[in-house]
């Protein structure tokens, strides 16, 4: 389970290159072009506020990412 988690975290990086998203698998970098809408929603859930971090691309991609996404 350590491993796992290890190689899940922080899926967001920023590079020159641009946003790198990685998944467990393979990594993808989203340049500025690509990018459609940044935006940050927050909801309450069991009485706490959550907050997402949601990156929609042109190509109709949606990156949601949690705080434990982050880093």
């Amino acid at each position: 389970f350590a491993l796992g988690s290890w190689r899940a975290r922080p899926k967001l990086a920023i590079t020159e290159a641009g946003l790198a998203v990685r998944g467990w698998v393979s990594s993808r970098v989203i340049t500025g072009e690509e990018i459609a809408l940044i935006r940050v929603t927050e909801f309450s859930r069991l009485a706490r506020k959550q907050r997402l971090l949601e990156i929609d691309t042109t190509d109709d991609r949606l990156y949601v990412f949690t705080r434990w996404d982050l880093g």
